[in-house]
């Protein structure tokens, strides 16, 4: 009776003890690294080593162009998903110089040495100065990197699985290979993900932060990959050029397209590629037909949205509180270690244990059912993006409306100071700071004439205040007191686009402030060298910008007593007055903009949620690309998959800055774009649903239980 139910439970595909323990061992099978060729394993370590090369590149260039270049949101997205277009593009290119003329082994070669030389001029634009030099070796270095990608990408994947089929491997060795392979790509996107971005807090050419050192370590692994590549050409098993499927096969669709546009009137066709009967063969147009029909499959608008890890989601990772406590932050380029982290945790999960408990439900039994429920995944997280971008929005900085300026006035007197302004009167404590909001005039009048008036004196001073931006004035004594503008105040109020802080120093002591050091010792352990503060001049006060955490603040004018411990916390603006309280230096702190309240781990539900839809769409769909297209068209079809990456990249350009700037373009919302991508997202399901639902599998589903076993259960 017990033998009955359990094999009457299995029957319906609920998983037994014996179907988990199964599970197990195919698992363990399948990560365990079987006797594979070894130069599968060179070619695996060196599409390793390039892929490790370009993610870092990737998940780095968002800041990179943000902090130095100080380029807008919407345009670092558009520079970015350019260049995955053309890079993508370029892969057609290199996929027909392959199979036609060169063979993979020269074309890897040659694709390796020019995307060196693209890392090696990206490091050395780095080291230089922002100006045009820098400009157009960066260009140079992207274009490079574009060509050298475009060469390497379509050939090592069949590269490394031609030396097992030379060896007659059999077809589980096969399979387990690709899982191996496609796992190994994801561990190195998340390890150049997490420690690349640590290379930016080493000190380096007096910059901010090191990018020639974290440009550089890629140019070496990709040096690496090369010479080593160099040096098994020879032991590769290499399949010779032959006929130019992909250009005949482009070939016939264009005399298609133009004989049917020739004969519309008179000759009528079941479909319009048979119009190119009369030049192609019929088995040729039958496989063309079945590769275009497979195509459809990898939408573009997916990849519009996958892409944007490296893009707008970083960008918002700035805007979030990345540190974790005061022993632990996250960078906001790290935070794309997230996808491939998860991603690596739910492809066992999934492919062993969750399409079997969810068999029964017949919704994942199906490569286009699983992309389908994939592409509602994405955009379910795209939602997620939305609720959490529009949360941010509510912390930008309050800047000042269009017919307002904002005055901050820092009191360095130990009296307190009213301030008279065309009769409105404010108060300002003793080393105490004050916000004026005025009102100008329609003619654009900035000029105030204002009463200081103190205890003992009173003095009438003119105040500058411009539209829409903060001035900033001290006032200084004691005899006689000063009302003294400071510094260049347009738009200070702005957080550091990577989330540091920004400080400004304020000496309001005349004689005292020349030449005064203050040091700032970091008590958090991510921060390895104290920070130096050079004050001149009261009317010239110093601005940094620093990581957060908690400092001891010492001056050198009394290097053994401790001033005071500040905390400064991710994406905060502050100012500090220093002043002399009896025979010891004493400092303020003010706030002028909040840090960001919001912490960035509310980010990793999203990425959890992107990694979901990672192994339902995007494996199924190379799974779905694999086993549906003609074996003489697969290299035509996976080139046209890469130039749906392509394609997807476009959208992403064409719609990404569909967020409307907010003042002057001061802040930007996101969360239009989130939503639109999203709800895009949901709109292209829905033509893809009838598309999977009218759809006829070449490769023909084996029963339940032999499907669990199959190269599509793997995938």
């Amino acid at each position: 009776m017990a033998e009955e139910q359990r094999r009457g439970s299995s029957s319906v595909g609920l998983p037994t003890s014996l179907t988990i323990r199964q599970n197990l061992e195919r698992f363990f099978e399948t990560v365990t690294l079987k006797k594979f060729p070894k130069l599968s394993y060179i070619i695996v370590t060196c599409s390793l080593f390039i892929n490790l090369s370009e993610a870092g590149f990737m998940g780095l260039m968002a800041i990179y162009f943000q902090t130095l270049f100080n380029l807008h949101p919407s345009h670092i997205t558009g520079v970015l998903h350019l260049y995955n277009f053309f890079k993508y593009f370029s892969v057609l290119i290199g996929a027909i110089l392959a199979d036609s003329y060169y063979g993979r082994v020269k074309l890897i070669i040659m694709g390796q040495i020019i995307f060196f030389l693209g890392n090696t001029l990206l490091t050395i634009s780095s080291t230089l100065r922002m100006d045009f030099p820098s400009r157009f070796v960066l260009c140079l270095a992207l274009f490079a990197k574009m060509i050298g990608s475009g060469f390497v990408l379509p050939c090592l994947i069949p590269l490394a699985a031609d030396q097992m089929r030379q060896q007659n491997r059999t077809y589980t060795e096969m399979k387990a290979f690709f899982v191996f392979y496609f796992a190994m790509l994801q561990l190195s996107d998340f390890l150049a993900k997490l420690f690349l971005p640590l290379m930016l807090e080493v000190s380096c050419f007096n910059l901010e932060s090191c990018y020639p050192l974290a440009f550089g370590i890629p140019s070496i692994f990709s040096l690496i990959s090369l010479v080593v590549f160099y040096m098994i050409k020879e032991r590769c098993f290499n399949i010779r050029p032959h006929q130019p499927i992909i250009i005949q096969g482009l070939q016939c669709c264009c005399h298609a397209l133009r004989m049917k546009i020739k004969n519309r009137k008179t000759v009528q066709k079941d479909h319009w590629l048979y119009h190119a009967s009369d030049r192609y063969d019929m088995k040729f147009i039958e496989e063309i037909k079945s590769t275009i029909n497979v195509l459809f499959v990898p939408i573009p608008f997916y990849w519009s949205l996958f892409d944007q890890q490296a893009t707008s989601w970083t960008l918002q990772a700035a805007r979030l509180d990345t540190q974790i406590s005061n022993a632990f932050r996250i960078m906001p380029e790290q935070t794309q270690a997230f996808g491939p982290f998860f991603f690596l945790l739910l492809i066992p999960l999934f492919h062993f244990f969750i399409y079997d408990l969810l068999y029964p439900l017949k919704f994942l039994r199906t490569l286009l059912r699983r992309m389908v429920t994939g592409g509602y995944v994405i955009a379910a997280s795209f939602f997620m993006a939305f609720f959490l971008e529009a949360r941010i929005e509510f912390s930008y900085p309050d800047l000042p409306a269009s017919d307002l300026a904002y005055v901050y006035v820092f009191n360095g007197i130990h009296s307190a100071v009213n301030i008279e302004i065309e009769n409105r009167k404010f108060h300002v404590q003793p080393y105490g700071f004050s916000q004026l909001t005025l009102q100008l005039s329609e003619e654009d009048d900035s000029k105030f004439q204002a009463a200081i008036v103190t205890n003992e004196t009173q003095i009438s001073a003119e105040l500058i205040a411009t539209r829409q931006t903060g001035e900033s004035y001290v006032i200084v004594g004691p005899e006689p007191i000063e009302f003294l503008r400071i510094g260049d105040d347009e738009y200070s109020v702005l957080k550091h686009p990577k989330g540091r802080v920004k400080l400004r120093i304020i000496c309001v002591e005349k004689v005292y402030c020349k030449d005064m050091n203050l040091r700032f010792y970091p008590k958090t352990w991510y921060i390895q060298r104290p920070i130096t503060a050079k004050i001149n001049d009261v009317q010239q006060p110093f601005d940094m910008k620093m990581h957060a955490g908690i400092y001891e603040v010492y001056s050198d004018s009394d290097q053994t007593e401790l001033t005071e411990v500040v905390d400064m916390r991710t994406g905060g603006v502050y100012n500090m007055m220093v002043y002399r309280h009896g025979n010891k230096t004493a400092i303020k702190q003010f706030e002028i903009t909040p840090p960001n309240e919001i912490s960035v781990l509310w980010m990793i539900p999203q990425y959890i949620i992107l990694s979901i839809s990672m192994v339902l769409f995007r494996i199924s769909a190379f799974a779905f690309l694999y086993t549906e297209t003609p074996d003489t068209m697969k290299s035509l079809a996976w080139s046209m998959c890469y130039m749906n990456l392509s394609t997807g990249n476009v959208i992403t350009v064409i719609f990404g800055g569909t967020g409307k700037p907010v003042r002057k373009q001061l802040s930007y919302h996101w969360s239009i774009s989130f939503l639109i991508f999203g709800l895009g997202m949901v709109f292209c399901m829905l033509f893809f649903i009838q598309a999977a639902y009218t759809y006829k599998y070449t490769h023909k589903y084996p029963d339940k239980r032999t499907a669990r076993k199959s190269l599509l259960n793997v995938f």
